[in-house]
């Protein structure tokens, strides 16, 4: 899905909170949120096996969802080689993430708010071929604390974990990771091998989101 496409299905949900879409995305948002508690969660990474399993649009949605409900949410770019969240959101992409990482801005510098009312968005910021070490780094871990500190939730698009080593560091600092996977796309053994590796960078996966499923938008599956 191109980021036209995805920046009108996510308008078509923040516009249309009755939508049968929102509908059933309510559903998702309260098992994450039940989860989430259960795991006593507040960072989230979500991320995909590969490209095109739909991480970008579900992360976007779900936190849309939880600032719906009041929740205060800060939904954050970090997959700095392809980000698309500033498209979804029509932002411009100047300083973000990888600026605060280098020690460029403050955190409150690079926070936009979105046309949802609870929902704040930093994109991932300047390139950089150093995103490993800014991610390894404890800057990062005072970022998440900093975020988790002033938002409710604070949601991490990440980049798809068989596509490098950036969400294996990322999920082992967040309190929880979701696996996004598409019905009829994603092979059985390149989930597993996603969640697997995820669980060995110590990333606590509390789930796995099951996106496009046939009669339903999607659906989270509890981890066990």
């Amino acid at each position: 899905m191109g980021n036209r496409a995805l920046r009108k299905k996510v308008a078509y949900f923040c516009q249309n909170p009755d939508s049968v879409m929102s509908s059933k995305f309510k559903r998702i948002k309260l098992n994450v949120e039940f989860a989430s508690q259960e795991n006593n969660c507040k960072t989230l990474a979500v991320t995909s096996p590969g490209k095109g399993e739909g991480k970008s649009m579900v992360v976007s949605q779900l936190a849309v969802s939880f600032a719906r409900e009041g929740k205060k949410v800060l939904l954050i770019d970090s997959a700095v080689n392809a980000p698309v969240i500033h498209h979804i959101f029509k932002m411009k992409n100047g300083k973000g993430l990888t600026n605060v990482l280098a020690g460029q801005v403050k955190l409150r510098e690079v926070i936009n708010q979105s046309s949802v009312d609870g929902l704040k968005i930093v994109t991932s910021g300047e390139v950089t071929y150093n995103a490993e070490k800014l991610y390894q780094s404890k800057v990062m871990n005072k970022l998440l604390a900093e975020a988790a500190n002033e938002f409710d939730y604070v949601l991490l698009d990440t980049p798809g974990v068989h596509e490098g080593t950036f969400t294996k560091i990322l999920a082992g600092k967040c309190d929880g990771s979701i696996l996004v996977v598409r019905s009829n796309k994603t092979e059985d053994h390149a989930a597993l091998d996603a969640k697997k590796a995820l669980e060995i960078a110590k990333g606590n996966v509390i789930g796995v989101i099951m996106n496009a499923k046939p009669n339903s938008f999607s659906q989270l599956i509890k981890n066990t």
